[in-house]
């Protein structure tokens, strides 16, 4: 059936919205891979160009090609009415009718959103370590994109404190986008899933990041945006949180800090003002909660395992103790560690993320 699926999604010129009219229309995607001329042209809605399209597309080498890559970067792939996907992406009809994924998808997995800048402040990574810690000691999934800055930070305190997190990406998950993520997106996996509406070997261009940010709004039942500039991707995702009625919450700072204009401007504009990650719970279900002592527990016992089993975190756990000895040495620049130590730019720059976030430099 999923290959009815991957097909259905695949039709050049049939956007969401139509593949759902389809799926509604006949129940089911290989139904529609076997409707006749009559039968889709009897679809309220469905033009004569689109019934062509349809018809025309009938092959599955494509498809099948999809699914062996899919086999081989052992990715999983759901229909948008699967049990795991929430009501609320269900309900949404310019969304994927397919999602790929790895890792693990539970099925309690409705979450927060936290996003804002790649260019943070130090106050945006500390509110966001804060929100983020506070969402993992209660059981309730951090969502975001794994972009640099409020993203990668987001997902990063997630993990460290033993939290589930989800992470939407605007490309194939056999690619890793931003380079420099790769061993967070291998973490994120381990913790929780990456998610994506594209298939394999789709590159991370520009526009596929509008889909990524619908499917983040929609995901998660409240919005948390920590810092923006005044022209920030981030409020595409903020105009698709509004377009699907969903809570959004503003981190207020300075008005002479640029990087907070805009959402400065989403509180004028009737944005709720943060001050307190009990905001982010308030009507969240209490059965769902655990305690951090607990959530903390898991988290230092599952990492005193990772490190003894897994010898790629033991070299990044010893790439951040030399890059520590090299800035008390004297290292300013990434360029004086780069000819310091045996490690390339983007391993140096994961390293130094995590250090800040730990508050060590």
């Amino acid at each position: 059936m999923i290959k009815h699926w991957v097909w259905l999604s695949q039709i050049k010129g049939i956007g969401y919205i139509t593949q759902r009219m389809l799926v509604k229309h006949f129940g089911d995607p290989q139904s529609v891979f076997n409707a006749t001329r009559s039968d889709l042209s009897k679809v309220y809605g469905l033009n004569l160009r689109a019934v062509k399209r349809v018809l025309e597309s009938r092959s599955f080498e494509n498809t099948e090609n999809i699914l062996r890559k899919s086999e081989r970067f052992k990715i999983k792939i759901i229909p948008y009415n699967h049990e795991l996907v929430p009501k609320s992406v269900k309900e949404q009809p310019d969304l994927p009718c397919v999602l790929y994924y790895i890792g693990s998808i539970r099925k309690e997995n409705e979450g927060i959103a936290i996003i804002g800048s790649r260019r943070c402040t130090s106050y945006g990574k500390a509110v966001t370590k804060e929100a983020a810690e506070f969402l993992a000691g209660h059981n309730i999934a951090v969502i975001s994109g794994m972009a640099k800055g409020i993203d990668g930070y987001a997902h990063t305190a997630c993990i460290k404190v033993g939290g589930y997190t989800l992470a939407f990406l605007g490309n194939g998950l056999d690619i890793c986008y931003p380079e420099e993520h790769r061993s967070l997106m291998e973490r994120i996996i381990e913790s929780g899933a990456v998610i994506s509406p594209y298939p394999p070997e789709t590159k991370a261009f520009p526009g596929n990041f509008h889909i990524r940010n619908g499917l983040i709004s929609a995901w998660a039942k409240k919005l948390l945006v920590v810092e923006a500039a005044e022209k920030s991707g981030t409020f595409i995702t903020v105009e698709y949180a509004k377009k699907y009625k969903k809570q959004i919450f503003a981190v207020p700072n300075s008005i002479y800090c640029k990087g907070s204009i805009g959402t400065n401007q989403l509180i004028y504009e009737g944005a709720q003002i943060y001050i307190s990650p009990n905001q982010l719970i308030d009507d969240m279900k209490e059965s769902s909660f655990e305690s951090q002592n607990i959530i903390q527990k898991k988290a230092d016992k599952q990492r005193f395992k990772t490190i003894k089993t897994d010898n790629r975190f033991a070299i990044n756990a010893s790439l951040e103790v030399k890059i520590l000895k090299c800035i008390e040495g004297g290292a300013e620049y990434v360029d004086m560690l780069m000819d310091s130590l045996p490690a390339g730019r983007n391993e140096i720059m994961e390293a130094l993320c995590i250090l800040d976030l730990e508050e060590k430099i």
